[in-house]
Order: C-alpha cells, then structure tokens, then sequence
C-alpha cells in the first residue's frame, strides 16, 4: 500500500506528507514556468522593436534620396506610419502577455500563501519591494518603446 508521507530519501520527508510536496513543486515549477514565459515574451518584443526600428531607421536615411515623383515613395510613405503602428501593435499584444504571466504568478503566490508544507520556503515569501523590483524591468520596458512610436506618429502627423 502507498504511504502517503514523502520518502525517506526526501529532505522533506519529516516535514510533510508526499502529496504536500506534490503540490508545493507543481506550483513552484508553474511559477517558474510563467517566470520563463515572462522572460522570453520580453525577448520577443525586445527582438521585435529592433527589427521595427531598425527597418524604420534605414527608410528615414533612404527616404531622402527618393525623389517625390518616384513610385516607391507612396511605399515610403505609408511605410514611415506602417512601422510604428506595428511597433505599437506589437508592444500592445506582447505587453498583454507579460502582464498575463505576472497576474498569473501572483494569482498563484496568494492561493498558495497558507498551504505551504511546514520546513519548506514559503512560495509568496518575497516582499513587496523585492517583487516590485524583479518586474519592473518587464513591465516598464513595453511601455518605453510604446511612448518611443507614439512620439514617432506624432511628429510624423
């Protein structure tokens, strides 16, 4: 018959039952998964907004040397307000998804608060601070490139 304490062989094993920790490292796996999900999102935009910046950075060299009665500066053209709509479209749908991941993680952090197996690092134990501190990074980086188009339309306009 199966005991429901945790292995002998487990550090744990005096502290809690075989089901605890079951669930203590299923929601710290699923916080460290979101955490990943959080970091590759941001690559993503970071990786996105060089791509956008960069294509709109050689159109503003190049536009110059275009003259104005030349087919592709109607594509210059639209392409100098299609860019940074993209960038903003694509700040927009990454930051959704970073903020998922950090709503999720923090949804996680409070139904888990008092179920923590006794022995064992409490999974929301990290201050206020510390927390603010580890997201800010993401968090604010999406709305940099953000006011960064939004100058950009308004000073094409």
């Amino acid at each position: 018959m199966p005991s429901n304490e945790a292995s002998p062989s487990s550090p744990i094993a005096e502290h809690c039952t075989e089901s605890e920790w079951r669930e203590y490292t299923f929601f710290r796996e699923e916080m460290r998964h979101e955490d990943n999900l959080i970091n590759q999102r941001l690559s993503w935009l970071i990786g996105s907004q060089s791509f956008l910046l960069g294509g709109f950075a050689t159109l503003i060299s190049v536009s110059a040397t275009v003259w104005s009665t030349s087919p592709l500066r109607k594509i210059m053209d639209a392409m100098l307000i299609g860019l940074p709509v993209a960038g903003l479209l694509a700040v927009a749908t990454n930051y959704v998804t970073i903020l998922a991941a950090v709503l999720h993680i923090e949804g996680m952090k409070e139904f888990v608060a008092d179920r923590t197996p006794k022995g064992m690092p409490s999974l929301r134990s990290w201050h206020a601070l510390q927390r603010r501190m580890g997201l800010f990074g993401p968090l604010t980086t999406p709305l940099i490139f953000l006011v960064f188009w939004v100058v950009i339309l308004m000073r094409l306009r």
